[in-house]
């Protein structure tokens, strides 16, 4: 099974919302990643330096789709670190922001898509990969590591399929993002999402920022996860004070909140008719 083998029965949906207001349509999206996927082969490796914008969701639909195997980096990772990391896996390709292009040296620009490049490297590939792997993700999520953790097609695809059906998803909830789609968590909530034809709204802006409350209120957003930092950061804007028609659950992931705060927002959202 491919999660996002039948995104075009929701071509007239919104898939991504950015934190401009633009909406682009599943059909778009499918049309996006299959241009990007098509110039690389089953199997390749490939670094896609990520950010919350709709480029790296098409890349790394793309990308799967095609079954090359994906190296998930956030786009302000250290540049030493990258150089490191390039070295030590060698990819075939890399999916990554113009700006930024500059940093993989010896490398030809095979295609452009919005802000981004695939770019084809120089390195001589002298290693196989395990027919089942499908991504890396780094376990710092998005300073990056050295150390990265293994998922599966069917990791991927099994885990979306619970979430979704744990959390009801439908097409028209529309969670907005909290965190690099590098983190795996951020990931899932995309994965799990699409898979049920939601709206997903992308933003880079943090909860301690403006843009990010009115990128939610003006587009409706009626979902978000967070880590137990995500709270604290909550209850320091005074989330109680908010007025968020829209929003009708919160999920939190990334460890375990105190026993007081946890508490604290069970009543909260209780009262404010929020699932938490």
């Amino acid at each position: 099974m491919n999660i996002f083998e039948d995104l075009e029965k929701y071509s007239s949906n919104t898939a991504i919302i950015t934190d401009s207001s633009d909406q682009i349509s599943y059909k778009s999206l499918s049309e996006a990643a299959l241009q990007i996927g098509k110039h690389i082969e089953k199997r390749d490796l490939v670094f896609l330096v990520s950010n919350n914008c709709f480029e790296s969701v098409a890349g790394y639909i793309g990308f799967f789709q095609a079954q090359a195997v994906q190296v998930l980096i956030h786009e302000k990772i250290d540049n030493i670190l990258f150089e490191n990391l390039l070295k030590t896996f060698k990819p075939r390709y890399i999916f990554i922001p113009a700006k930024k292009s500059g940093l993989a040296i010896n490398c030809n620009t095979i295609y452009s898509f919005g802000n981004y490049k695939l770019l084809n490297t120089d390195y001589e590939i002298d290693y196989t990969v395990h027919d089942d792997l499908a991504l890396l993700l780094s376990t710092s999520g998005s300073t990056g590591s050295q150390k990265f953790v293994r998922q599966s097609y069917n990791n991927i695809n099994s885990n979306a399929e619970a979430i979704a059906q744990y959390l009801e998803i439908s097409s028209a909830d529309r969670p907005i993002t909290t965190m690099p789609m590098s983190y795996t968590y951020t990931l899932s909530i995309i994965n799990s999402h699409l898979l049920k034809g939601a709206s997903i709204i992308l933003t880079e802006a943090t909860l301690m920022e403006r843009l990010f409350w009115k990128t939610l209120i003006d587009n409706n957003a009626t979902t978000f996860g967070g880590v137990p930092y995500t709270f604290d950061m909550l209850k320091k804007l005074r989330f109680e004070r908010m007025n968020l028609p829209d929003l009708k659950y919160i999920t939190q992931a990334g460890g375990k909140l105190s026993i007081e705060l946890s508490a604290e927002f069970a009543d909260l959202c209780h009262d404010k008719g929020i699932k938490f």
